[in-house]
């Protein structure tokens, strides 16, 4: 089975071996890596958080236990309507860390995007908020991360998501008085 790191030219896989901060990436290269995370397993990126990685042990027994298998895809579990609020967690705390890591490859944008996935995913299968954020920014986060390249598999999880939200005051009342 073809990944989408084989479809990448041998300038897009140098680029992304090469970790440094001076790395070019360009907005290929960002798509790719967004869409190589979203159909990556959670195990064992979810490991790359020095935070989780001494618990991973038990965080495994309790997925095990509760039936979550953890060979599925970020994308699985995040579209998941029985997705799991821990696992949706550690997915965003995962992000969270890839964001600020200056030798991630999911540094920036695809990093972002997979953080409100989480925070998306939380809402829309558990009804929890796992983010300090208020309603009117989340809607305006989900819609900026349905918009990145990269993404195109999360834009009707992110409509879902948004039309999940509470209405805000400003969608209350459209009757002009």
């Amino acid at each position: 089975m073809s990944t989408m790191i084989d479809k990448l030219s041998a300038h897009q896989l140098a680029q992304l071996l090469t970790l440094d901060e001076s790395s070019p990436w360009i907005e290929t290269d960002l798509t790719n890596v967004l869409r190589c995370q979203l159909e990556a397993p959670v195990l064992p990126d979810l490991a790359a958080v020095p935070d989780i990685a001494p618990l991973l042990p038990a965080i495994q027994r309790r997925f095990v236990a509760k039936g979550i298998p953890l060979d599925k895809s970020f994308a699985d579990h995040l579209r998941s309507p029985t997705a799991d609020l821990e696992l949706l967690d550690l997915i965003k705390q995962f992000a969270r860390r890839m964001r600020d890591e200056t030798s991630s490859p999911l540094r920036g944008a695809p990093a972002t995007v997979l953080y409100y996935a989480a925070i998306a995913g939380a809402w829309l299968s558990c009804r929890a908020r796992i983010s300090q954020v208020t309603d009117n920014e989340l809607r305006e986060r989900f819609a900026w991360a349905s918009r990145q390249k990269g993404a195109e598999s999360l834009r009707t999880f992110f409509s879902a998501a948004v039309a999940a939200l509470p209405p805000s005051a400003s969608q209350g009342n459209d009757s002009g008085g």
